[in-house]
């Protein structure tokens, strides 16, 4: 629904760090990466964890708890997630693709919303042609850059248009 999508959205960002687990690769998600029986165990232990600090919980902790049941939620449900791809993924907004929830780039950690949404308008002003043109353009830092670089985001985009000579 709307509701759980824009509940999913908000929080979305923190769910990786919280399962410590990382998002697939985009090589991962291209050979069908699906939600594992150790992410669905890391949710439910981290929820356990909050559970046993009771009222002793942080206001973060507890807004936490949500993200994870959430997260577990979906995940009992059988949706898949698909890391961000340059071509298809929105700025701030989930969407589906192939049957898949596909994550926006706000979703990585480290990605603003300001930067996500410089990086998607650049991108479709003009598709980029090397990862130093994206820096030109874009109001990415390095974290930001970094973030979409670990999630391969920037796969099969030369980092330069200089050609080597050796």
């Amino acid at each position: 629904s709307a509701e759980f999508a824009d509940i999913y959205g908000r929080y979305s960002p923190i769910v990786s760090k919280l399962i410590n687990q990382p998002l697939p690769s985009a090589a991962e998600v291209a050979e069908g990466w699906a939600a594992s029986r150790e992410q669905t165990t890391a949710l439910l232990a981290q929820m356990e964890l909050i559970d046993m600090k009771g009222n002793n919980a942080t206001p973060k902790e507890k807004s936490q708890y949500t993200v994870l049941e959430v997260a577990y939620e979906m995940y009992a449900r059988g949706y898949e997630f698909s890391a961000p791809v340059l071509e298809k993924s929105k700025a701030l907004k989930f969407w589906v693709d192939d049957g898949k929830v596909l994550l926006p780039f706000v979703a990585l950690e480290g990605v603003g919303a300001s930067a996500a949404q410089s990086f998607y308008d650049a991108y479709h002003e003009k598709p980029f042609d090397t990862v130093e043109e994206v820096m030109k353009r874009t109001k990415l830092n390095k974290t930001s850059i970094q973030a979409l670089r670990d999630y391969g985001v920037f796969d099969g985009l030369p980092e330069t248009d200089q050609l080597s000579m050796f």
